[in-house]
């Protein structure tokens, strides 16, 4: 089984939390913090599910949207983001996670993933 997390690059969250603005109240509105709150989630989810593949599900405010409206789904819903997440795994388009530390980071920064999000802890239970 293939876990696939839901993530805003750059530019679509910002996007994102203009249409949907109750997504900042669990997350913080600087991409960077979101992207390392992303970071320990992954962390905590691949440690709660050893041996099953992790993914970051890239997502666009626009596909999330027109996925939604095919699926009959509230776009601005957690269960929406988790099954668009899920299906873009399941088409192969999710990056994998975790990056080699020398790889560039996932969260698109440009910077190597040991300097950028791989130092972020892992979330809480």
């Amino acid at each position: 089984m293939v876990v696939s997390l839901a993530w805003f690059p750059r530019g679509e969250w910002e996007k994102a939390t203009a249409v949907w603005p109750d997504l900042l109240e669990g997350m913080p509105a600087d991409h960077a913090e979101y992207s390392r709150r992303i970071e320990a989630r992954l962390k905590r989810l691949a440690r709660s599910l050893p041996g099953h593949p992790v993914r970051v599900g890239s997502m666009t405010v626009d596909g999330l949207t027109a996925f939604s409206a095919d699926d009959g789904a509230d776009p601005g819903s957690g269960q929406a983001r988790s099954s668009y997440a899920a299906e873009l795994a399941r088409r192969g388009e999710a990056k994998q996670w975790p990056p080699g530390r020398n790889a560039p980071c996932w969260c698109g920064s440009g910077r190597k993933y040991k300097a950028c999000c791989g130092p972020a802890p892992m979330a809480p239970e």
